[in-house]
Parts: structure tokens; C-alpha cells; sequence
């Protein structure tokens, strides 16, 4: 009889426990603060001038690295773009 009523505190118990896990791991994000990271991840166009893309300007690096190029990012483009250097 005690090893019945332990067996069934020790099933109640991780039922209990198993559900508690799923509620506490379930992702609750609503419409509204969806909408909030979308827009704070898109860059207005009056922000920037041109909705966050670049123009890009490529130079000839000097020497020793002339077999380089240097990439120069500048506002107002239509591309994206990653600038390097020398």
C-alpha cells in the first residue's frame, strides 16, 4: 500500500513538473512586439536618405598592396555594401 501511494506521488509529481516546463519554455511574443523588432530592424528611408543602402566606391590601393582595391561606403546608394581597406 505505501509503495502504491509513493509510486503514484512520484508520477503525479513529474507530471506536475513536466508541465510546468512546457509553459516556462513556450516563446509568448505578441503581434505587437513583432511589429516593434521588424520596424526597428528596417531603417526608415527619411532616416537615411535611401532606406540604408550605400554606394560604392573602389580605389586602387598604393604600393606595396597595389594588387589590392579599398572599398569606400558612402550613403545614398543602392546597394549593400562592406567596406575594406589596405
Amino acid at each position: 500500500m505505501v509503495k502504491k501511494l509513493i509510486s503514484l506521488v512520484c508520477i503525479i509529481t513529474a507530471i506536475v513538473l513536466f508541465l510546468t516546463m512546457e509553459t516556462d519554455q513556450k516563446d509568448q511574443v505578441s503581434d505587437l512586439q513583432l511589429e516593434n523588432i521588424d520596424a526597428l530592424a528596417i531603417p526608415a528611408e527619411n532616416e537615411t536618405g535611401s532606406g540604408g543602402y550605400y554606394k560604392i566606391i573602389q580605389r586602387q590601393c598604393p604600393a606595396p598592396k597595389d594588387y589590392k582595391k579599398e572599398q569606400i561606403c558612402e550613403r545614398g546608394g543602392k546597394e549593400d555594401c562592406m567596406p575594406s581597406d589596405c
